[in-house]
C-alpha cells in the first residue's frame, strides 16, 4: 500500500468537494470496515453531479460547467483518483448525496 498516493486520493476528493459546496456548505467523510474491503467515502451537499457525467468525470481534463463551481483545475484531480485507486485493487465511484442532495465519492480498497 502506497500511503502517500493514498493520501493524495483522500485530498483530491476533499479538494473537490470543497470547490462544490455552496455556502455554508457541509463536508462528511466516513470510513466503513467490511470482511474484505474498506469502504471511504467523501459526501457534501454541493451542487450534485448528473447521472450522465459520473462515468465521464473520472477521465483526464474532464470538466464540468457550473459556473458556481469555487476554484479551477485541470480535470486531473478525479483522473489521478481514479487511477490510484485502481492500482491498489480498488474502485471508485460517485452517486448522489444523501437525500439527493450534493455528491458522494465512494472508494473501496481490499483490506
Amino acid at each position: 500500500v502506497d500511503a502517500d498516493m493514498l493520501g493524495r486520493v483522500l485530498a483530491n476528493l476533499i479538494d473537490n468537494a470543497l470547490k462544490h459546496l455552496l455556502e455554508h456548505g457541509v463536508l462528511t467523510i466516513e470510513v466503513q470496515p467490511f470482511d474484505t474491503f474498506y469502504q471511504i467515502s467523501v459526501m457534501d451537499n454541493g451542487v450534485g453531479i448528473e447521472p450522465e457525467d459520473r462515468d465521464r468525470i473520472f477521465l483526464p481534463y474532464a470538466q464540468l460547467a457550473d459556473e458556481r463551481k469555487r476554484g479551477r483545475g485541470f480535470g486531473l484531480g478525479l483522473a489521478f483518483v481514479s487511477r490510484a485507486v485502481a492500482a491498489h485493487n480498488g474502485r471508485v465511484w460517485v452517486e448522489s448525496g444523501d437525500d439527493g442532495v450534493g455528491s458522494k465519492f465512494v472508494f473501496t480498497l481490499p483490506a
